[in-house]
């Protein structure tokens, strides 16, 4: 019994060390990856990049062309008036009009907007509630609804309740009571059984906030990948496949959603990005939700960043990819017109944090690490990283010596016995993370 609980306390300590010990050497020696902030001229400069330089200890942000020239700040700013137009008018710099376009502050607000994807927002736990907002309240701004829907339709398709149903497809619950509102749940499983929507939900998006010009409702994909729009008006529900209204409805119904994701702007020109299932990204633009490709050359949701930015003359998509086998972390972006024409585009590659010499001697010093937390997931879980295969060698060479200085400790101290084989194959196997629990614990027999 002895025997057995010194085991169990070795393979614990080692476990925690492997934890603790990569986690520590990251806080330690890992640096932020600096990735230039693109941008795309207003006044036909093209792209335009805000970098960080190191020189010496100090750190310095860059302004630079497409050429890599160095351009001083007034000057890079009076390239990009509908970015830093705060800066231009305070100085009376500010041209009036652009390319024929007229420049006022009214249509500068209104016209901007920034649409940003990382890995974590699509996979991270959700509350499964949707607050369905008044879209004609009759007030100048959204109001939170007092209550919340919740979708537990089974699968095939709702029926219209009966006045014996223990359990509607739809629920809607008062949150000061945590009761079920019975008619609005009947009147809101109704409508979906009128819309011949097919349970269960596949993708859901919304924007969940009254901080917005005006709700654009809530887009539900159902088992079939058809998607439908949500909006309430004047407390009644109203529920449409978007098929039915849209300019491409072919586009649509062959549309298979992964993600939804809603973040309405003032001009109402976006309504919705949409990954489909096979990770590509599309735009559903306009009143009557015309679907355009992101043209984009590599992009995986769950690894890469996504951003578009808009303003009075044109729209720019930046991708962030992460590290792939067989390519490197990289920089994408492209300049589209009003129309998402492709205007321009520019490629670059970035330095692979994996591949700094503290990161891969890290790797070589702790073969097995673990953690809680991913970097692309909001979702806490075990996450486990070896040594890759072109450093096992120089992780192997390591573990050989620890274990031969192992052995030495051992015979030194007397103590080399056939009760110290796990504390030997664990420094064999983990290296430090398994000599130094096997060296603190005491004796064993």
């Amino acid at each position: 019994m002895r025997h057995a609980a010194r085991i169990f306390l070795l393979l614990t300590g080692a476990a925690l060390l492997a934890h603790y010990l990569p986690l520590g050497w990251h806080i330690l020696t890992a640096g932020r990856q600096r990735v230039p902030y693109v941008y795309y001229g207003d006044t036909g400069a093209g792209f335009l990049f805000t970098r960080v330089e190191k020189a010496g200890g100090d750190t310095r942000l860059i302004h630079t062309d497409a050429a890599g020239r160095a351009l001083e700040r007034d000057t890079f700013e009076s390239l990009l008036p509908l970015t830093f137009h705060a800066q231009l008018y305070k100085t009376g710099a500010m041209p009036k009009e652009i390319g024929g376009v007229a420049v006022t502050p009214g249509a500068l607000r209104r016209e901007q907007f920034n649409l940003r994807v990382r890995p974590d927002q699509l996979d991270t736990p959700l509350v499964p509630l949707h607050p369905v907002f008044e879209t004609d309240n009759g007030r100048a701004r959204l109001e939170i609804p007092p209550d919340f829907m919740r979708i537990n339709g089974a699968a095939g398709v709702a029926d219209a309740p009966g006045p014996g149903a223990r359990r509607r497809a739809i629920e809607f619950l008062d949150p000061k009571t945590n009761t079920i509102l019975p008619e609005k749940s009947a009147l809101y499983t109704d409508a979906f059984a009128r819309a011949r929507f097919v349970f269960p939900v596949t993708a859901a998006g919304s924007n969940p906030t009254a901080r917005k010009p005006y709700d654009e409702g809530i887009y539900l994909a159902d088992a079939e990948g058809q998607v439908f729009l949500l909006r309430q008006a004047r407390g009644r529900p109203g529920l449409v496949r978007v098929a039915d209204h849209a300019a491409d409805p072919a586009a649509w119904r062959a549309l298979r959603p992964r993600h939804i994701i809603v973040n309405e702007i003032e001009t109402r020109e976006l309504r919705a990005l949409i990954i489909d299932a096979g990770g590509k990204p599309w735009l559903a633009v306009g009143e009557n939700h015309r679907l355009v490709p992101l043209p984009v050359t590599r992009y995986n949701p769950a690894a890469d960043t996504l951003s578009l930015r808009g303003n009075l003359l044109h729209r720019l998509l930046v991708v962030q990819t992460a590290a792939a086998p067989g390519a490197a972390p990289a920089l994408e972006a492209v300049a589209l017109d009003r129309d998402y024409r492709v205007l321009d585009r520019h490629h670059e590659t970035l330095p692979d944090p994996a591949a700094r010499p503290a990161a891969r001697a890290g790797r070589v010093l702790f073969p097995l690490a673990w953690w809680l937390a991913g970097d692309t997931s909001g979702y806490l879980g075990f996450h486990a990283r070896v040594t890759p295969r072109d450093l096992l060698p120089a992780a192997a060479a390591l573990n050989a010596l620890l274990l031969a200085a192992h052995l030495l400790i051992l015979r030194r101290n007397k103590t080399l016995a056939p009760a110290r084989l796990p504390d030997l194959a664990a420094t064999a196997a983990l290296g430090l993370c398994g000599l130094l629990p096997a060296l603190l614990l005491p004796r064993a027999g």
